[in-house]
């Protein structure tokens, strides 16, 4: 088949999916990646042909309106002010995509550019099928990414959930819709998407819909239909790496780290950021390996016991360390625990919340601090539990251990061959 994987986003947003077109090219069929222009030399290292999208992430998070949407408390607040940015680009955006799916048999989308998938399909004919390393559809079994765990005292709490889901979900699709149908006439000349979405066509089985995260995380839906496929994590399958010689003096000088780092998530006071984390260490006694990101953070003079990086393997490094350190991206959560490691997560947006309490529900980690409560004798508290608490080294070892096992790219394949297989007969 001649399959295009479009997504957009930072690097947690788009790995997976170069992890689901290694392992389509894998199996023989004809893939292009298309996303934004900034991922090139990523993809082009992993040999995954490329068309790229004019848009550089790293310069939209990075200025005023990024750093406004970073510190939304609440997803839609982020996705909101993210996409007004956007949105002039949108048009000359979406004919790029155009022309990176025009000859393909399928499309593989992840959530922030499914409206142009399915204008694509509108307008060309051309089937899909959503792709999301986090639970998005509407379930009584837990709570939205987008909302807090349902009170120990509410009743009902399986209503709660599913209402949660539908409604983050309704409000995602209003912010999406105007500039969406901007787009569908000018580029498509198609009529307006309706006022309400509606999540019949996945009901019906008429959309497939694959969910990139391990069961023994966040446990299937008993209540989604058989067309929702939960595959477990797609990661990539990277040339072997070598690390730099300094990164590997310092793991040889003394115990195992701690791994540090906060990926795409831009901080207005880096320096601050740094010294929290300069005293959380010296008052826990622990050294550490500060993966310096897009926040900056690890960018003035350091003590001995920290080393700093501006880019790493997951896969080699946090193995090697004694606990990580993050945002709670779904990405990074991925690799923390399929490395068998303690999770400290200090989400800042977005899915970032649920992924820490996720990571505390699961026994692998403490409880999370919200970046805006993050303190360094919090810090220092959490990395404390982390290194010396044995029950929570026991857990996270053994779901490393479930996790590695699962294979969620092969799985994947396995899905988008039976639905390819399906649309030839019906052709």
């Amino acid at each position: 088949m001649r399959i295009t994987v479009l997504t957009m986003g930072s690097r947690g947003d788009v790995q997976p999916y170069l992890a689901l077109a290694q392992g389509l090219l894998a199996a023989g069929h004809d893939v292009k990646l298309v996303t934004a222009s900034n991922f090139r030399p990523l993809a082009e290292s992993l040999n995954i042909p490329f068309v790229p999208v004019s848009a550089n992430v790293v310069e939209l998070m990075q200025n005023e309106m990024g750093l406004q949407a970073m510190e939304s408390r609440n997803p839609i607040g982020f996705l909101s002010k993210m996409f007004e940015q956007v949105e002039p680009v949108m048009q000359s955006m979406t004919q790029e995509i155009l022309a990176g799916c025009e000859d393909a048999d399928l499309v593989v989308v992840s959530s922030l550019v499914l409206f142009v998938a399915q204008a694509i399909y509108d307008a060309r004919g051309i089937p899909f099928v959503a792709a999301y390393p986090q639970p998005l559809l509407p379930t009584r079994d837990f709570q939205s990414i987008a909302a807090p765990p349902a009170p120990a005292w509410l009743p009902f709490k399986s209503m709660y959930n599913w209402w949660s889901h539908y409604l983050g979900l309704q409000v995602l699709y209003q912010i999406l819709r105007k500039p969406a149908n901007r787009v569908r006439k000018a580029v498509f000349n198609l009529p307006p998407m309706p006022l309400i979405t509606s999540l019949a066509p996945i009901y019906r089985g008429d959309q497939h819909v694959l969910y990139g995260y391990s069961r023994h995380v966040i446990p299937a839906s008993h209540d989604l239909p058989s067309n929702v496929h939960l595959t477990g994590y797609w990661f990539v399958k990277s040339p072997a790496w070598q690390p730099p010689d300094d990164l590997v003096r310092f793991l040889d000088a003394g115990s195992a780290p701690i791994y540090i780092g906060f990926g795409s998530m831009t901080d207005r006071d880096p320096e601050m950021l740094t010294t929290m984390i300069i005293e959380a260490l010296r008052t826990t006694g622990q050294r550490a390996v500060l993966l310096s990101g897009w926040s900056g953070i690890g960018q003035m003079t350091l003590p001995d016991n920290i080393h700093v990086t501006d880019s790493t393997s997951h896969e080699w490094l946090l193995p090697r360390m004694a606990a990580a350190i993050h945002h709670g991206g779904a990405g990074t959560t991925a690799a923390s625990l399929r490395a068998g490691i303690p999770t400290v997560i200090v989400p800042f947006i977005a899915d970032q919340p649920f992924f820490g309490e996720r990571v505390h529900k699961l026994g692998v980690g403490p409880r999370p601090i919200p970046r805006k409560e993050l303190t360094a004798a919090a810090l220092a508290n959490a990395i404390h539990t982390a290194v010396h608490d044995q029950q929570i080294w026991d857990n996270a070892a053994l779901l490393g251990d479930r996790i590695r096992a699962e294979d969620g790219v092969g799985e994947a394949v396995r899905v988008i061959e039976q639905y390819g297989t399906a649309l030839r007969k019906h052709a």
